[in-house]
């Protein structure tokens, strides 16, 4: 049985709120290749990203497409944590994605108790909602961010394994470092089809990282 695949939506932010291209085009090209579902962003922090009509529009694609509706949130620890937490609960509410993905990167490497601030915010409000961090691809490279906290309050992971970035990025040494939390075919796997360091990957390069990685689902990042 194939790991759930899908895609992370995140068009440049102009003046005002993010661009959102044809969702129904969007959902029709990702239904088309295959993909299960779509991650909107739909906050830069405690900040809107996707209005709520823009969101209103995508959820609905996604159904028409027959896709999974989620969104995602950037995290900076500016404002608390706390907030930042409660801003994504209250959207989640409104909204009712399937799950949510929270891209934890440096700011809370920076501020190593924010991790643990905004967890319990996020599951005082929501105590049960399938939630997924999204960190840096390796926990040994990146061991300021409080993984332990994310874990404690239910959270799943989501290395972003970017080898396009470093071929010490590659999904299993990414999930390894993660493995003393999480379970490897508990994890997603984030990789990124975007133009890194390395160049643009294949994906028939990306798909023979994965092959036999008993992740339990799997994401792309494109951007360009």
């Amino acid at each position: 049985m194939k790991a759930p695949a899908g895609l992370w939506h995140w068009a440049s932010a102009e003046p005002g709120p993010g661009r959102l291209p044809d969702p129904d085009d969007l959902c029709r090209r990702a239904r088309a290749a295959g993909l299960d579902y779509i991650a909107f962003k739909a906050l830069d922090g405690g900040e809107r990203f996707l209005t709520d009509d823009q969101l209103e529009q995508a959820k609905r694609a996604c159904q028409r497409a027959g896709l999974t509706f989620a969104i995602w949130q950037y995290v900076y620890a500016i404002r608390p944590p706390s907030e930042e937490a409660q801003s994504f609960a209250t959207l989640i509410r409104r909204f009712d994605p399937a799950f949510v993905f929270v891209d934890v990167e440096k700011e809370y490497e920076a501020k190593r108790p924010a991790s643990g601030q905004y967890a319990d915010a996020f599951r005082v409000a929501l105590p049960h909602f399938p939630a997924t961090i999204a960190p840096f691809g390796r926990a040994d490279l990146h061991p300021g961010i409080d993984y332990q906290a994310w874990h404690n309050h239910g959270f799943g992971v989501a290395p972003q394994a970017y080898e396009c970035d470093s071929h010490e990025l590659t999904p299993a040494k990414c999930a390894q470092s993660f493995a003393h939390l999480w379970p490897v075919d508990k994890q997603w796997a984030l990789v990124g089809f975007h133009q890194g360091a390395l160049g643009k990957l294949s994906g028939a390069y990306i798909g023979a990282s994965l092959r036999a990685l008993p992740v339990a689902n799997i994401s792309a990042w494109y951007s360009g």
